[in-house]
């Protein structure tokens, strides 16, 4: 009953709010206050007014080899006067920055003035013929420098590389470039001797692989490019077997290393396409790592083709005199 008589309650207001708003002296009391507030927005809108903008400032061009020692303006505070309805324009769309190029004849040490000219020439391409541009804060810019220390060092790969059983590298790992410009402080170029890739981990490899890394950025220094390709070729390997003699190396020029046998067999991993290509494995006995008294010596076996792995020698060690020339 007493929800009823709520309701009822409610029903008689909402009628009688209905009743006043819909009533011809409130309609016309909103028409006029409307059709008022639009004559007094056209008329601010043909006003000339003041406002201030805001204009960020991008410094293009800077050489690699540059290094900024202030740190200069970013925006500039722009007082200009128009009409209203011009103003509107700036604020209804994105401020672009303030272009100034620093692409220059840079000496050691010195600074850079941009004058108030300068500015109010760039701003005054961003602005409406009409409208009148009062100030510029800062008015001059300046821009202190100093020029870097460079040098030129190979790129090192960092990180995991594994090939897929039954594989091995058609070549030498390749990165491009191979070698970058750093720049930076001299007392750090001078102990730098290369720059790593950020880390890597390739698995099971069973093709080519190519692909581009990040060099890993140090502090104070900038890099004439921040990526390196690496290419990886690999290929099924099989195995091979061949004869060579051994090779003595470090022996005084006033003896000779006569060794029993003069030859051993080779075993080794070698890529198919490349199976029929002549080998540059050494068989090595270094006269300085002979142990006095010992008549045997442990053969080594030297190769610089990254195609070729996996480097067995049948005898591992032989015999040997060492005979006066």
């Amino acid at each position: 009953m007493a929800d009823y008589k709520q309701i009822r309650i409610l029903k008689i207001y909402w009628t009688k709010l209905k009743t006043f708003f819909l009533s011809r002296n409130v309609l016309s009391f909103i028409f006029f206050l409307a059709l008022s507030t639009v004559f007094w927005f056209i008329n601010t809108l043909e006003k000339e007014r003041e406002t201030t903008l805001s204009i960020p400032i991008r410094y293009a061009h800077i050489p690699k080899n540059i290094q900024l020692t202030n740190t200069p303006e970013s925006k500039l505070s722009l007082s200009i006067k128009d009409k209203g309805a011009n103003l509107l324009n700036y604020y209804s769309k994105k401020t672009l920055p303030v272009t100034i190029d620093l692409n220059r004849t840079f000496y050691e040490k010195g600074s850079i003035m941009i004058t108030s000219d300068e500015l109010l020439a760039k701003v005054s391409k961003q602005t409406l013929p009409t409208t009148v541009i009062q100030s510029i804060s800062p008015d001059t810019l300046f821009i202190q420098y100093e020029k870097l220390s460079q040098r030129v060092v190979p790129i090192r790969i960092s990180g995991n590389i594994e090939l897929a059983q039954q594989y091995t590298l058609n070549e030498e790992v390749r990165i491009e470039p191979a070698e970058i410009t750093v720049f930076g402080p001299k007392y750090i170029l001078d102990t730098l001797t290369f720059i790593r890739t950020e880390e890597i981990d390739f698995k099971d490899i069973q093709d080519t692989v190519s692909k581009r890394i990040k060099l890993n950025p140090q502090e104070n220094l900038r890099f004439s490019t921040h990526e390196a390709d690496i290419h990886i070729v690999s290929e099924m390997f099989t195995e091979k077997d061949i004869k060579l003699p051994i090779t003595c190396i470090n022996c005084p020029g006033n003896l000779m290393v006569r060794t029993f046998p003069t030859s051993v067999n080779v075993k080794f991993n070698v890529g198919l396409s490349r199976f029929n290509e002549t080998e540059n494995i050494k068989v090595i006995l270094d006269y300085n790592e002979i142990e006095a008294g010992s008549a045997k010596q442990r053969l080594k076996p030297v190769c610089p083709d990254s195609y070729i792995s996996n480097i067995r020698l049948s005898p591992e060690e032989v015999e040997f005199i060492l005979e006066p020339k």
